[in-house]
């Protein structure tokens, strides 16, 4: 065991390469249980570490000085990505109408609303993207002119790719969240604003149904609440990103 005072003396390196540590368990056992040998999850993780650097708008070259690679390895991965997991098309598949999917799971709102609560994306846009969710019948619309509103349909016939999306861009937005939290807590040091919570309860197997329902039933509620702590327009305000998970492993 380390001493209060060794603790203490932990440096910010050394706090940054235990929480990748353990970020990257996470990585490491969906590698494993995909069958995903080392080299592979190795070119992933740059991969994502080039994807990183650009949606925070890095240059090429600090990009490949970071990574240790020449420009010219940097251009081929930038392209590659753009190409394919930074694409257009996947990312219109995962961003806004996913986004809108979110936000409506919880309650019912109108498109001024969402302009609202969403308010980086261009009114215009949540139009256009709506209209599709709506012909797409994955929202309902009701009502006309502006007090329409707009709800989620839960249809479990959707075609399986249209789930797989909507799963991972929520598995992405809640590991974002968690990144966020593991930056805060492990490398700042922060105590505030942001806080890990992790529970495992048994449950018995023919009673998982009722344990998601109760799960959805208060996140509802949860984000209605907090929902209702957004100020008025214009007030200073931090965008607060809540990420749930669970899981029920037989294999522990």
């Amino acid at each position: 065991m380390e001493t209060e005072a060794a603790q203490e003396s932990i440096g910010g390196d050394e706090r940054g390469r235990r929480a990748l540590h353990v970020t990257l368990r996470a990585s490491a056992r969906v590698a494993m249980e995909t069958g995903v040998e080392l080299k592979r999850l190795k070119r992933a993780v740059e991969d994502a570490y080039v994807h990183e650097a650009l949606e925070r708008g890095w240059p090429l070259k600090q990009i490949g000085e970071t990574l240790g690679v020449s420009a010219s390895k940097t251009a081929l991965l930038s392209r590659q990505l753009k190409k394919g997991l930074m694409s257009r098309v996947v990312q219109e598949e995962l961003e806004l109408p996913r986004r809108l999917e979110y936000m409506l799971w919880a309650k019912p709102m109108t498109l001024a609303r969402l302009n609202q609560v969403l308010p980086n994306e261009r009114y215009v846009d949540l139009s256009r993207a709506l209209k599709a969710l709506v012909e797409e019948e994955r929202v309902e619309r009701r009502g006309a002119g502006q007090s329409a509103t707009y709800s989620l349909r839960v249809d479990p016939e959707r075609r399986p790719w249209e789930r797989y999306l909507s799963r991972l861009d929520g598995a992405q937005r809640g590991l974002s969240a968690a990144a966020d939290a593991m930056r805060s807590l492990f490398v700042r040091g922060e105590e505030e604003p942001a806080q890990v919570y992790s529970v495992e309860v048994p449950v018995a197997r023919e009673r998982v149904g009722e344990a998601r329902a109760i799960i959805e039933r208060a996140m509802t509620e949860l984000i209605g609440e907090l929902q209702g702590l957004e100020g008025e327009p214009g007030e200073d305000a931090v965008e607060l990103k809540l990420g749930t998970f669970w899981a029920a492993d037989a294999e522990g």
